[in-house]
């Protein structure tokens, strides 16, 4: 989660917090796949933090 808010500036920081809460805290892994899409929409114009949570996916999702 550290790696993606480095890679967002400070005023998307809460913006960016609260799409990753709610990956990682999602019922399901289908739920948590639905919250990526919609920060990838949200983030469109910040490749280098889709690329992170991409990399990350496992370790967001592993209590799921």
């Amino acid at each position: 989660m550290l790696n993606v808010m480095d890679a967002v500036s400070n005023k998307e920081q809460v913006q960016a917090k609260g799409y990753l809460n709610a990956m990682m805290y999602a019922e399901s892994r289908q739920e948590a796949l639905k919250e990526r899409k919609k920060f990838e929409q949200a983030f469109r114009h910040n490749p280098k933090a889709i690329k992170t949570v991409v990399e990350n996916w496992e370790r967001l999702t592993t209590l799921l």
